[in-house]
């Protein structure tokens, strides 16, 4: 019996160190339960959807919580919970907030929590280390289509035939977790981890009919979690894309295409875009003038910034081409990769507005919108004047 009651105690011993070596978790009453109330990002007013609704666009299918420490070392991972959601209001716009339960152990140093929604069977999927830094696990959580595969976004009007979108937070709790750890609501603001396009031509309707949108040179994975520049795409190492697979859709409602559009984000191509970058991701709009509707037009619009150069596309951020007006001029190009690879369309205005809200975690911050106004009046092809509106939803 003593021999007995020694070597229990050698255990119970053992395991304390291992919990006491185990990111500081208290060996005592672990397992708490937390609230966590997650604003959900906005659709910005004055931009409605067609395919997916507001409510659609920020629907939260499944929620997980990973959660690292820090202890000096660097932040490391420790252990992943699963939330529920247990209420959600909506302001109107597809925001609002939504109250989750997470359970969590108690900890003595500094948590990063990393919330993820809508990608469970990634996580799933990941092979999980204790103490493996933040920067390895960002650098690996990917999310991947297969070539060709456009993002499902209830394109024929069915509410479940759909994707729900990806989305990220990330959250320190200072001095570690217990009973006396309130998280505020509002502190941890969900962003998308896909771009938006959406191509609007009503404002032309008695003039042009947009017919088919095709995009050119997507990427088809793209990471979950971002770097922490929001200025540049976080991308995969392992980066797959569409080359020799172009992404069609159909505009058959309303001479434009809203909520329909998710990419991942890409890096900027080469050069301004004259001659056209062969590699960079751009839109061929196809279309045809009503006075003249036997003859297709195709036009190639690229991302530009103020200086005429091409510009990525990044995350939670949504890009609004504008057709403004459109004049039957010269000879329709009519064939879509001759489009592609003509020259891309040149700037024309440019105006932005100033302002920037309060930085988010990891540097995240909110930009007033910017608009870029782009014309081009060749003499071998018909005339569109478009506003490319691109707007930072990082709030």
């Amino acid at each position: 019996m003593p021999l007995l009651a020694s070597v229990l105690m050698i255990f119970m011993l053992f395991g304390a160190c291992l919990k006491s070596n185990n990111n500081d978790i208290l060996p005592e009453k672990e397992e708490i339960v937390i609230t966590l109330s997650l604003k959900l990002p906005t659709v910005s007013r004055g931009l409605k959807t067609y395919a997916l609704s507001d409510d659609e666009e920020t629907k939260l299918k499944d929620i997980d919580v990973l959660v690292f420490t820090d202890d000096g070392t660097g932040t490391k991972f420790s252990y992943r919970t699963v939330g529920k959601i247990i209420n959600q209001s909506s302001a109107g716009n597809g925001g609002g907030n939504v109250d989750i339960e997470v359970k969590m152990w108690r900890t003595q140093i500094d948590s990063r929590l990393v919330v993820i929604a809508n990608a469970r069977t990634q996580l799933n999927a990941y092979p999980f280390v204790a103490g493996e830094l933040l920067e390895v696990f960002q650098e690996n959580l990917v999310y991947q289509l297969e070539a060709g595969e456009r993002w499902l976004a209830n394109l024929d009007g069915a509410t479940d035939n759909y994707i729900p979108l990806p989305m990220w937070a990330e959250h320190t709790v200072t001095g570690g977790i217990n009973d006396d750890t309130i998280i505020l609501p509002g502190s941890i603001n969900l962003l998308r981890s896909v771009v938006r396009v959406d191509v609007m031509a009503d404002a032309v309707a008695s003039d042009f009919t947009l017919d088919w949108i095709h995009v050119y040179n997507s990427n088809r994975n793209g990471l979950i979690i971002p770097g922490s520049d929001p200025t540049t795409p976080s991308l995969p190492s392992d980066l797959l894309t569409n080359e020799n697979n172009i992404l069609h859709y159909d505009v058959t409602f309303g001479n434009k295409l809203e909520g329909a559009i998710y990419l991942f984000e890409a890096a900027a191509g080469i050069g301004d875009g004259d001659p056209a970058d062969p590699y960079a991701t751009a839109l061929v709009i196809e279309g045809h003038y009503n006075a003249n509707p036997s003859t297709t037009y195709f036009y190639r619009i690229d991302f530009k910034d103020a200086s005429n150069n091409l510009v990525p596309l990044l995350r939670n951020h949504r890009y609004v081409i504008n057709i403004t007006g459109a004049t039957e001029m010269g000879t329709a190009l009519e064939d879509r990769d001759n489009a592609f690879a003509a020259p891309s369309l040149n700037q024309f205005w440019y105006d932005r507005s100033q302002g920037i809200k309060p930085v988010q975690s990891r540097g995240y911050s909110h930009q007033s919108p910017s608009t870029i106004y782009l014309d081009i009046v060749p003499e071998d092809r018909g005339c569109v004047i478009y506003t490319i509106t691109t707007v930072n939803e990082n709030e």
